[in-house]
């Protein structure tokens, strides 16, 4: 504490006093001079004990809210000595929070300040010391909620002009896997990891937000590698794709990238295929820089390739880039270090390695199919190179690359090695597309074995193979060795020979074991080959079995066999309705139009299947939500039927003019010394409940709503605020009308769908329905398709489908089929027969029924789902009201 009194804790809280240099110098010439102790001066700080902060005061909610970027023994909260020693503690905020006033606020850690002090509107801002007019905000839009998805340690920070920034601290954030939850994206900040510290210079970055709120802007490339870190671990791929070009560098990384660029490592469990994309994106911009990456390049391409067709639109990367990214010296596409330097026996298998062979071979020949200077040069290559071994490798891999069949020119296919000591025969395993394979079945009784001699039951368009159908019967028993060691490798050769029935037969089983003394079976494992019931061939003893049984089948398997299986398939594929790729064309696809791809006033909603377009100036003022607070500290939010109602004679005035309303089961009311009006809240109003004995308080969060009667309850700082936001609004309206003036003529909006095509991928279906009549004679309204270059969506001048530039394809009300801003086609069909919108009988019911609190008012009976709907119909019924009178009065004017 120094030379000078102590100052003792506020509220509670124990505090620690600190001087300035200037104080203790002072202090100590007065202590030699033999004077008391020193005075504590307005330069005195106090440092204040967040563990100590009472519940809901304003050092609480400062612990919470920094709590998110630091540990609370890091932050260091700071008032000036005279708020609590030697002056009287007075002052609004001190004597709300139980705590003196927070004058400065130190994260040491971070090299991060705030101090505390009130804005334009009288309201406590914590400013940072650092960034000139930004303090930090909790009003947060939805689509800023969404952008700070996977960035748990952040703080967003404002300034007067609504301009948002994120600041991040940059900490190590492994993902911990959670074995009931295997695609988890919760993070846990490493706050204490003294090596990443140590590595990195910069204690945190701050991420402007972009005017559309969707997307946060990056400063340099560390920052936009640690934002697509952070993405990365939270499984946003688009974004994780969108930002790989701003780490584009053919430099070396300094320390701290390179610390940031291994952190990556953390998602190398993620095997989602626009993860194996993103990786390769991020290898590609790099390559040039030296960094040895946090995975391996060939493994993560094998699994891109089996993967392909399932990574997304958005992430998908194009062909010349795959190819480059294939040719370069960390891919292994060869067994042999002389070929491929990276190639570790320990990592690359046979199969992975297959993979990127037969992709990078499929691109080459793609794209570089006519080039056969390729050949050419490998070979003057394999003349020049005094190793000769290396450079006739080169010419022999460059002239494999395609080959000419039938005058096309086609890519090479190759199949990995056989693994020694297993009999399975490589072949394309369609079982996760629903395909079925032929298995061994286990003969139950003398029944079965007679019906699998006979052969499967024909329909009569279709005759047996002569002879009958083949047959493989494998006689075997539990306890013989031979029998446990070959039974696997028999059973894997009945997926190759789908014209042939396998089948078992267990010997020393009850019931069956009179068909194994039928064929005289002396020895196990014997393996027997049947045409109907004619034995072909019988193998005994485990000796080279295998390779008996499938010189056997060669041998038997004849032409007719194979036509027989067939025609099975054909009329089994006619049963199920048609051929499997017409089933595929015709598969319904759930289509959702994209909220990120839309201009300012449309409208998603309906989980994406409806779209309006709804200008700034026709939107309501959104409603408020509705809380009750009844016997614990938390807040619960009212059914949406009982808010809805409670907003309703809110905004009706009848609240304020009783001042009570009955909402459902609830009587609320207020007392005019009680009630406080204060932003977006209205808090104060107090509730029984009639059905059970409950009371408590109610409040109003939401939208500032001005309504008539509530003058007497506001407070002059509120009128203020009132008159401000008045002010600002008529501002608003006014560049309004100016933009709209300015705009005249250049309305038209757009947006597109979730859903991109693959080439040739077939057929392609939509029902849409549209909910209203089109205007300018059918120039305003059309559908189409557009490529993904296309991400203008206006507002502008007519058209937007169809407009210059060759990007999109649009048909509009009026037929007309526009390309390049011409039409290209027109549609003829009928007349349009125009039906005037009314009110039904149902909807005439519910807008007569008398408002609650009115003579003849019946209270609805019914389950809270019901009421919703009742509430919703009704809403709907006085909206409908509305549009037919605004058509009426539009007809009369005109």
């Amino acid at each position: 504490t120094g030379a000078g009194a102590g100052a003792g804790g506020a509220g509670g809280a124990p505090a620690i006093k600190l001087e300035s240099k200037k104080d203790r110098a002072a202090a100590a010439e007065k202590e030699k001079g033999g004077g008391g102790a020193a005075t504590i001066t307005g330069q005195d700080y106090v440092l204040l004990n967040l563990l100590y902060a009472p519940r809901r005061s304003r050092l609480h909610s400062l612990l919470k809210v920094l709590s998110r970027i630091e540990n609370a023994s890091y932050i260091m909260a700071w008032t000036k000595a005279s708020n609590v020693d030697g002056s009287p503690r007075v002052g609004e905020h001190q004597a709300q929070s139980g705590c003196p006033n927070i004058d400065l606020v130190e994260l040491p850690r971070l090299k991060l300040a705030f101090t505390c002090r009130p804005d334009h509107n009288g309201d406590l801002r914590m400013y940072s010391l650092d960034h000139s007019d930004l303090f930090i905000t909790n009003d947060r839009h939805p689509l800023v909620n969404k952008m700070m998805q996977g960035i748990p340690h952040s703080l967003l920070l404002s300034n007067l002009k609504g301009e948002m920034q994120v600041l991040v601290p940059v900490l190590s954030p492994p993902r911990p896997p959670v074995q009931s939850q295997p695609f988890s994206t919760m993070l846990v900040m490493n706050r204490s990891d003294t090596k990443w510290q140590r590595a990195l210079t910069a204690r945190y970055f701050v991420y402007p937000v972009h005017v559309s709120t969707s997307f946060l802007l990056t400063k340099g490339l560390n920052a936009a590698m640690y934002l697509m870190l952070l993405r990365f671990l939270h499984r946003d791929y688009d974004e994780v794709y969108r930002l790989t070009d701003s780490i584009a560098t053919d430099t070396a990384f300094s320390e701290e990238g390179k610390k940031i660029f291994n952190a990556l490592a953390f998602a190398n469990d993620d095997c989602h295929p626009d993860a194996h994309a993103c990786r390769l994106k991020i290898s590609l911009v790099t390559v040039d820089s030296g960094m040895e990456l946090p995975w391996d390049l060939t493994l993560n391409s094998a699994k891109h390739c089996v993967k392909l067709s399932h990574v997304a639109a958005t992430c998908r990367l194009a062909q010349q880039e795959e190819l480059q990214l294939l040719e370069t010296d960390e891919i292994v596409y060869e067994m042999d270090e002389a070929i491929c330097p990276a190639y570790d026996p320990q990592i690359h298998d046979p199969y992975s390695v297959t993979l990127v062979k037969n992709r990078l071979f499929a691109l080459r020949t793609l794209l570089r199919g006519d080039d056969d200077d390729q050949v050419a040069a490998a070979a003057k290559l394999a003349e020049d190179d005094p190793d000769r071994e290396t450079a006739a490798a080169a010419a022999k891999t460059s002239a494999e690359t395609s080959i000419v069949v039938a005058g096309k020119r086609l890519a090479p296919c190759f199949a990995p090695p056989r693994l020694s000591g297993s009999y399975w025969p490589y072949f394309v395993d369609n079982t996760v597309l629903g395909e079925t394979y032929q298995r061994t079945v286990e003969v139950e009784s003398e029944e079965d074995w007679e019906g699998m001699l006979a052969g499967p039951i024909l329909p009569p368009a279709i005759t047996a193979p002569p002879g009958g159908f083949l047959l493989l019967a494998s006689f075997q028993v539990l306890w013989s060795k031979d029998c446990q060691a070959i039974m696997p490798t028999i059973e894997e050769l009945a997926p190759t020979y789908p014209t042939v029935r396998f089948v078992t037969i267990r010997a020393d089983r009850v019931g069956i074991d009179m068909i194994s003394r039928k064929y005289q079976i002396e020895e196990f494992p014997t393996v027997i080959l049947f045409r109907g019931d004619e034995e072909l061939t019988r193998v005994v003893g485990p000796e080279r079995t295998v390779h008996l049984i499938s010189d056997a089948l060669k041998t038997n398997i004849t032409e007719a066999d194979m036509e027989v299986k067939d025609k099975i398939r054909a009329h089994e594929i006619e049963q199920n309705g048609g051929e499997e790729e017409e089933e595929l064309e015709e598969e319904d696809l759930i289509w959702t139009w994209d909220p990120e791809y839309a201009s300012a006033n449309c409208k998603v909603m309906g989980y994406g299947m409806i779209v309006a377009m709804q200008p700034d100036d026709d939107m309501e003022v959104e409603q408020g939500k509705w809380q009750k607070k009844a016997n614990s500290d938390e807040w619960e939010t009212l059914p949406p039927h009982q808010a809805a109602l409670a907003e309703h004679h809110f905004r009706s005035g009848v609240f304020w003019a009783n001042k009570q309303m009955t909402v459902d089961i609830y009587n609320m009311y207020f007392d005019a010394n009680e009630i406080k009006i204060k932003g977006h809240m209205i808090d104060g109003i107090r509730f029984t409940n009639r059905k059970v004995y409950e009371n408590g308080f109610i409040r109003r969060m939401g939208t500032r709503v001005k309504v008539k009667g509530e003058e007497q309850y506001i407070t002059d700082q509120q009128k203020q605020i009132d008159a401000m936001d008045e002010r600002w609004a008529a501002q608003r309206q006014k560049q309004k009308e100016l933009m709209k003036e300015k705009m005249r003529g250049k309305d038209v909006e757009g947006l597109r769908g979730t859903n991109s095509f693959i080439e040739e991928s077939g057929v392609h279906r939509w029902n849409m329905r549209w909910g209203h009549e089109p205007g300018r004679n059918g120039v305003g309204d059309s559908v189409g398709l557009c490529s993904e270059i296309a991400e203008n969506f206006g507002p502008f001048a007519p058209p937007v489908l169809g407009c210059k530039g060759g990007v999109s394809l649009g048909l509009y009300a009026n037929g007309e089929l526009l390309y390049d801003g011409k039409v290209i086609a027109t549609l003829v069909g009928p007349k349009r027969v125009i039906k005037e919108e009314e009110l039904d009988d149902e909807e005439k019911r519910l807008l007569e029924e008398p408002a609650e609190g009115t003579e003849g008012y019946e209270p609805f009976e019914g389950t809270d789902a019901e009421k919703d709907a009742r509430l919703n119909a009704k809403m709907a019924a006085q909206q409908k009201l509305k549009r037919i009178e605004r058509r009426r009065k539009k007809k009369e004017a005109e």
